[in-house]
């Protein structure tokens, strides 16, 4: 049984661990089609936030890829193991990254 995660709990996250490459967009992870979803998931492969990442994700209400899982296997895995999630937007992982008043350009490349 997963441990609870309380709503909007990004506290895992710090300056000695981050999830994301410096050199990725973390933009990248919250590009809906589900293609470039699945592209994205071998970044998180050999991250040591993986596990964290996908339990928060599991809990909360989030978009894009969150520890290896598309939006798509977020639900499924959700469903699986008989979770409701927290009300949260995955937008609060922006907040943590001192993201928040960067534009998202979602637009294919």
């Amino acid at each position: 049984m997963m441990p609870e995660v309380k709503a909007n709990d990004l506290s895992w996250i710090n300056d000695s661990a981050r999830c994301v490459d410096p050199g990725v967009d973390p933009d990248w992870f919250f590009i809906e089609e589900h293609d470039h979803q699945l592209a994205v998931t071998q970044v998180c492969h050999g991250c040591p936030l993986l596990l964290k990442c996908r339990e928060y994700a599991l809990h909360n209400r989030v978009d894009g890829v969150w520890g290896g899982y598309t939006e798509r296997k977020i639900i499924a895995e959700r469903k699986r193991l008989g979770i409701t999630p927290h009300n949260v937007s995955g937008d609060t992982y922006l907040y943590t990254l001192g993201l928040q008043n960067v534009q998202r350009n979602y637009s294919k490349q």
